[in-house]
């Protein structure tokens, strides 16, 4: 099994002069819905940095303009949640962007379930 090769880089020494920083932000990535091509933008960009700010799946469908399809139903199960990752993971320009720069990932609910806070 390979990888492709992705770019990365380490955090400047707390005493260099730092003229810039390039991020980008990015959340709430619904695989059916198809619009992935901010992330081809987003490796052309050359960020230093791209922070995804939850919702990276969606455990179940929604939307009535679908241009791709999930494969089965709503996941439950470990190996469903792992089969949904493989699935967005697959898309060329999601793929451009995890190797053109290091990132940063925090979940929200659809990780886990919708709405999942108790009460």
């Amino acid at each position: 099994v390979t990888s492709p090769v992705g770019r990365t880089k380490t955090a400047p020494a707390a005493s260099a002069n730092l003229e810039e920083f390039r991020f980008a932000f990015a959340s709430c990535q619904q695989y059916e819905h198809g619009f992935f091509t901010a992330y081809q933008h987003m490796a052309e960009e050359e960020f230093d940095l791209i922070v995804h700010l939850g919702d990276y799946i969606y455990e179940s469908s929604w939307g009535e303009v679908l241009v791709r399809h999930h494969e089965g139903p709503e996941i439950i199960g470990l190996g469903d949640y792992r089969n949904r990752y493989i699935t967005y993971k697959s898309d060329p320009d999601l793929q451009a962007a995890h190797a053109s720069a290091p990132w940063v990932v925090t979940w929200d609910d659809h990780e886990v379930d919708n709405n999942y806070a108790a009460g």
